[in-house]
């Protein structure tokens, strides 16, 4: 497969360019604005205060006689909403 047709990514000093299908996405590389900044603090916040701990402490109890030798994968989906 060539690179025209091929999915990647061309990295530079001021920006990213994703190519796929046919077409490219342009991502801006600079400094972080006050909008990116609060919501990264929001999400560290988050992680900070056991948002992950709590999510796998309310699954403790899935039942995992679901997952068979045919099927050795449970999608995540499938436990969070167990």
């Amino acid at each position: 497969m060539n690179k025209k047709n091929e999915i990647h990514l061309d990295v530079y000093k001021n920006r990213s360019e994703l190519h796929y299908d046919g077409a490219h996405v342009v991502f801006m590389e600079g400094k972080t604005n006050d909008a990116a900044i609060k919501r990264y603090a929001t999400l560290k916040n988050t992680l900070d205060n056991g948002f992950l701990e709590k999510l796998f402490n309310d699954n403790l109890e899935y039942d995992f006689s679901k997952v068979s030798d045919n099927n050795d994968s449970v999608k995540i989906t499938e436990v969070v909403e167990s």
